[in-house]
Order: structure tokens, then C-alpha cells, then sequence
């Protein structure tokens, strides 16, 4: 198993995923440290 298995979970909502998905948002947005592909939720730095 390599870095690419990386769980996170959504302090929001509780929705676990690979870290990948959690990382699927635009380049600009970068004060964000994840977004929540389940809920939408946005993790601020």
C-alpha cells in the first residue's frame, strides 16, 4: 500500500474517501485544505 490509499474523513459530515477525492477542487481555491466530495464542505487552512 502507497500514499495513494490515504483515508480521510469530512469533519463535517463524516464521510470517508480515498484523500484523492478530497483534493478535487480548483487550484485557486488555495485556502482550502480539502473539500468534502460528499457534502461540499471546504476545509479552511
Amino acid at each position: 500500500m502507497g500514499d495513494d490509499d490515504e483515508v480521510m474523513e469530512c469533519a463535517e459530515c463524516g464521510h470517508t474517501g480515498p484523500a484523492e477525492t478530497f483534493f478535487d477542487f480548483p487550484e485557486e481555491y488555495s485556502m482550502v485544505s480539502y473539500v468534502c466530495p460528499e457534502c461540499g464542505f471546504a476545509d479552511l487552512d
